[in-house]
């Protein structure tokens, strides 16, 4: 995630591609975006906000 002015702009590499996955109001709107196309894309769990059997 990178901030884009006053939003934040999340983005995921997929293989080797960077796939742009929007720009958010808010930080944490952005990391939520990263966990779904994370979850989405890779098959893999989330990594900023972990379920409470998860690790962070």
């Amino acid at each position: 995630m990178s901030r884009s002015g006053t939003r934040w702009r999340a983005r995921i590499k997929i293989g080797d591609k960077h796939v742009a996955l929007g720009t958010y109001p808010t930080e944490e709107d952005a990391a939520h975006a990263y966990d779904r196309a994370r979850a989405e894309h890779l098959g893999l769990g989330p990594v900023n906000f972990p379920g409470p059997d998860q690790k962070a």
